[in-house]
């Protein structure tokens, strides 16, 4: 039997697609919409009025969709999606392909997972679409790039990861780029510059590195640029002062160094200029003073070095400066006076020096002065009572005298004050206690004397009261015992006599309790116990404080329970005088600690005895030993000073001779020093 084949010839003909009709359109919006709304879970949306996933057979008229909620329609075709707010959930699917009509697409404010699908880049209509605040993740589609009718694209407050597409310069009629607070990396792409309509670019906190492109320039309409909190480098392009529009600028806490450009004189409508926490340097231009409109200026936490500027005293409109944290010095320019509507001075942790400018009286409108940690003189100007809106004053850590003027208890907005670490003399002012809303007095490490005012328990607010090292005498006034938000009370190395007041044991909030080195006697009050968050006691003292704690069984279980705790415990025999010499050699811990520049080793001797301290770094090198001291039987202070030493924890060990046997003991122990 012969085997028959039969070939086949088959022709392949090309036969173009027709162009899809109006109801076809249409039907496909439909069907992108009922994905939608599977997509994101719309059964559990807040509004889902008019949805409806039933089959409807082809064609559908327009007006099926006019009730659907947040869908727009408009010569037959779907052309709004709005959504904002309304419980979304899920993923977006890829039927969003086929939304080639709609113009605005608004999902915000939403729980939206999964990434941005590419088929977006084919919304070709599409002027807004904004997905910000949802939870979106993977890279921006470099698709995006094709939607060249954008207006406004918002995806900001996301997790967004990966390079911003260099496709972004090919949106040429973009107005608003806002792409902040997701974990985008990479440089900002130099297209960037083609988007000559863009009014606002919002970059910030991302991870964004590289420097900032000198096409930035370009745009000529940018009226905001926000970029800060990522982790740009390099110095910041001299072209952006030519940006004639633009009116706040904000490039802080990146890692951007060089001088600030002086042609940022010519940005004249500047409302806000932020370069803070940065690497910037050299000196604070002079121009600056041109930006009539500026009414925020923050340079701190840099490397800036010079002089303040007096032309800075132009700046009519300013109501916050914060040049802190950088290497200014002379003196601060009395024509800050002139600055009338400002609310915040903040020139701390420089080297300024001189006096503080009798002129800063004009400043009625003050809420913030801070000054602290310079190298300032004189006295504090009588001139503070003027500053009635006054909420907050530091002034610590400079070289000021005389006495804390009492002007001071008229400013009845005052909430924190601190004065710490001067020279200041007199009396602590009586009034202080009608400052009704403080939280924080800090008088610390000056040379107060006089009794401690009674009046400070009214202070029915204060958190914190620093009176240590200072010549207080006389008794703890009992009514501090009143101070029921306290949480830290330092009264350690004054010349305060008679017993702890019982009525601190009503201080439920205090954490800190300091009263060493005083000429306190008796034990300490059995109230204490209710002292329940309290994680740092100290009481111990030289030959002239004789308290002590009781042996009691639950105070002294309390008393282990307290994470630093300095000070002797009673005998049987009541101490009166002078106190009990202890039976052997015991380290009692160095205060402070961490310290600054010095501290005081606390140590208990059974017998008099030769000592020196020797410190030694981590790598066990020596780097300070004292002088031979010989002290007597008792508790006995060593001071300290660490000039020249970095910041680091320090090893110390005290070594004692003796007459008996064993003649050498070596008591060891650890300190933090913080410069």
């Amino acid at each position: 039997m012969k085997e028959i084949v039969i070939a086949f010839t088959i022709l392949l003909v090309s036969i173009p697609l027709k162009a899809q009709t109006a109801d076809q359109l249409l039907y496909d919006d439909w069907e992108a919409l009922v994905e939608l709304y599977k997509s994101l879970n719309g059964d559990n949306w807040d509004d889902n009025s008019g949805w409806s996933t039933e089959f409807v057979p082809f064609p559908i008229e327009e007006g099926y969709l006019e009730d659907w909620f947040g869908i727009t329609t408009s010569n037959g075709r779907v052309t709004q999606i709005s959504l904002d707010g309304n419980n979304l959930t899920g993923s977006l699917p890829k039927e969003i392909a086929n939304f080639t009509a709609v113009t605005v697409f608004k999902l915000s404010n939403n729980n939206i997972t999964g990434s941005i699908p590419a088929e977006v880049g084919l919304m070709s209509e599409l002027q807004e679409l904004s997905l910000y605040r949802n939870e979106l993740t993977g890279s921006i589609p470099s698709e995006v790039g094709d939607l060249t009718n954008l207006n406004g694209l918002r995806l900001s407050r996301n997790q967004l990861s990966g390079e911003i597409p260099p496709e972004i310069g090919n949106l040429t009629t973009l107005t608003q780029l806002r792409l902040n607070y997701n974990d985008l990396s990479g440089s900002i792409p130099d297209g960037i510059g083609n988007l000559v309509e863009l009014t606002a670019i919002s970059l910030q906190q991302n991870r964004l590195d590289g420097s900032l492109p000198e096409s930035l320039g370009n745009l000529v309409a940018l009226t905001e640029l926000f970029a800060h909190q990522n982790d740009l480098t390099g110095g910041i392009p001299a072209r952006l002062g030519d940006l004639s529009a633009l009116a706040r600028l904000v490039l802080s806490s990146n890692n951007l160094n060089g001088e600030i450009p002086s042609s940022f004189g010519r940005a004249t409508q500047l409302t806000e200029l932020l370069l803070n926490d940065n690497a910037l340097e050299g000196p604070i231009p002079k121009d600056l003073g041109n930006l009539a409109n500026l009414s925020r200026l923050s340079l701190s936490n840099n490397q800036l070095s010079g002089e303040i500027p007096a032309e800075l005293s132009r700046l009519g409109e300013l109501t916050e400066l914060s040049i802190n944290q950088n290497l200014l010095s002379g003196a601060i320019p009395e024509e800050f006076g002139r600055l009338s509507k400002l609310n915040s001075l903040i020139l701390y942790d420089n080297d300024l020096s001189g006096t503080i400018p009798t002129e800063l009286g004009n400043l009625t409108h003050l809420t913030e002065l801070s000054l602290s940690k310079n190298r300032l003189e004189g006295s504090i100007p009588e001139i503070v009572g003027s500053w009635n809106e006054l909420a907050e004053l530091y002034l610590n850590e400079n070289s000021l005298t005389g006495a804390i003027p009492e002007g001071l208890c008229t400013l009845d907005q005052l909430t924190r004050v601190n004065v710490r670490r001067n020279q200041l003399s007199g009396q602590l002012p009586d009034c202080i206690g009608s400052l009704s809303h403080l939280e924080l007095l800090s008088v610390g490490e000056n040379n107060l004397d006089g009794n401690i005012p009674m009046q400070i328990g009214d202070l029915s607010l204060l958190v914190s009261l620093n009176l240590e090292r200072n010549g207080f005498v006389g008794e703890i006034p009992p009514e501090l015992g009143q101070l029921e938000m306290l949480a830290t009370l330092r009264l350690g190395q004054n010349e305060l006599t008679g017993t702890i007041p019982a009525e601190l044991g009503n201080l439920t909030m205090l954490q800190h309790l300091s009263l060493h080195e005083n000429q306190l006697m008796g034990t300490v009050p059995l109230t204490l116990t209710g002292l329940k968050e309290l994680t740092t006691f100290w009481f111990f003292g030289g030959a002239a404080q004789t308290v002590c704690a009781p042996q009691d069984a639950s105070f002294q279980q309390w008393l282990t329970g307290i994470t630093d705790t300095m000070g002797p415990t009673c005998t049987s025999v009541a101490i009166e005088a002078s106190e009990s010499i202890p039976e052997k050699m015991h380290l009692l811990g160095n205060y402070p600690n961490p310290f600054r520049s010095a501290t005081s080793i606390a140590i208990e001797l059974s017998q008099p005895a030769r000592l020196r301290v020797e410190l030694l770094d981590v790598t066990g090198r020596r780097v300070m030993i004292t002088p031979v001291r010989i002290l007597n039987p008792g508790r006995q202070l060593i001071p300290i000073q660490a000039e020249g030493l970095q910041s680091g924890v320090y090893l110390y060990r005290v070594l004692l001779d003796t007459h008996t046997e064993p003649k050498s003991h070596t008591l060891m122990g650890r300190m933090l020093l913080v410069r």
